[in-house]
């Protein structure tokens, strides 16, 4: 006879498997359907487009729970795992994630990016015991739909979805035998929105081959999207990539060599790659916070947007981490993850200086950005922003 336990966790691993298994569209597929067009230029506005500077922007939405809560949970003990999904899922109640998009609209509405890349776009399903949806929380929906609503040219070229799992939120009896009465279906994501005057030549995504497994049928992915365009005759590679956490270093490393190695590998003309890398810029050997990554990249010759910015107050650009409720007082920032970072196929580490000029600007870090009414920071996370200047012809050949 099989126990009630034994019953949950048989049930647990197979929603977890079917879920990472079933309603997955074609990651290789973008989400817009005129992609293929030539980029006409990048616009220092939307009636005069080439002639002014690149506008790029990163930005970690935070889906608005602590989910190391569930994962430091024994998932062989289902009725302690409802307990940890029912305190994130109150977590992330009490995030207003509808307010907090809004909040990060307004920054796009400011800042006028051509290309943003986001983090943490995740879609959250409720399902009953019949496994119909209930409800759903689509950060990527609720983005466009606060931009249209407010008239604004932009749209998503592609969504890329990394880690999928469904977890039981209820528990019952049903005839007298043990049943998940709620579950929820969580998908962690990254995406890649542009404005509407620009065109791709190409949208590639993927997940990364070094994973983390935190038991059967759930493995913790990563992935990343890169949208190619021509500007002025010269190619624009733009990316955007959320890797692993540091105490999980061995593996974001991995994933930073794919991406190198990969991803990024023989791309000619220029290559701008944003997101949040989780290697903090400013931190060094020993401490928690650092991983190689951030100097593998720049040994791989990229260049730091916040590090060319000459006329930038002398701060150092944190953008990590609010408190997971999202209400300290004072801002918590203390690790600089998000990242804009730049290479030329013609630059090599050390010559040629690239780009000819950048600004960069924190998003989301200072008290006035709080949200109304609840007075929450925008995310867990501050966004960041970049202008960039190309010298002539920069990026053109090898």
């Amino acid at each position: 006879m099989i126990s009630h336990r034994n019953s949950w966790h048989l049930w647990a691993c197979a929603a977890i498997a079917i879920a990472v298994c079933t309603g997955c569209r074609d990651a290789t597929q973008p989400m817009a359907p005129d992609v293929h067009e030539e980029l006409a230029g990048f616009g220092g506005n939307s009636h005069n487009p080439g002639n002014g500077p690149l506008r790029v922007m990163t930005r970690n939405v935070y889906w608005g729970g602590d989910i190391g809560i569930i994962l430091q949970t024994d998932f062989s003990d289902i009725p302690a795992v409802v307990a940890s999904v029912n305190i994130v899922w109150a977590q992330f109640q009490a995030s207003h994630i509808q307010e907090r998009v809004g909040a990060i609209v307004d920054e796009i509405e400011k800042q006028r990016p051509h290309f943003v890349g986001f983090q943490e776009v995740v879609q959250i399903v409720t399902l009953d015991a019949l496994g119909e949806v209930t409800e759903v929380y689509d950060f990527v929906e609720l983005l466009q739909g606060e931009i249209d609503a407010r008239g604004l040219p932009y749209s998503f070229l592609a969504v890329q979805e990394n880690t999928k799992t469904t977890l039981p939120k209820a528990l019952g009896l049903v005839n007298g035998q043990p049943k998940v009465t709620e579950a929820v279906r969580f998908t962690e994501r990254i995406a890649v929105l542009a404005h509407d005057k620009l065109r791709a030549t190409s949208v590639a995504q993927g997940n990364y081959a070094a994973t983390h497994s935190l038991g059967p049928g759930l493995e913790m992915k990563r992935g990343w999207i890169r949208v190619s365009s021509m500007r002025k005759g010269i190619p624009h590679h733009f990316v955007n990539t959320h890797l692993e956490i540091q105490p999980l270093a061995p593996i974001q490393e991995a994933q930073a060599q794919e991406l190198i190695n990969g991803v990024l590998a023989g791309l000619d003309g220029t290559t701008i790659l944003v997101g949040d890398l989780n290697s903090n810029a400013e931190g060094g050997p020993g401490e928690s916070s650092w991983t190689s990554t951030y100097g593998d990249l720049m040994d791989a010759g990229f260049s730091d947007a916040w590090e060319l910015d000459r006329h930038r107050p002398q701060v150092v650009g944190y953008t990590c981490c609010q408190a997971a409720d999202l209400r300290n007082e004072v801002s918590e920032l203390d690790q600089r993850l998000d990242l804009i970072l730049m290479k030329s196929s013609q630059h090599r580490r050390g010559r040629s200086p690239l780009p000819g000029r950048a600004s960069a600007e924190i998003l989301g870090e200072e008290p006035e950005d709080r949200t109304t009414p609840h007075n929450l920071w925008p995310s867990d996370h501050a966004g960041l922003a970049a202008r960039i200047w190309f010298q002539p012809n920069q990026g053109r050949g090898r």
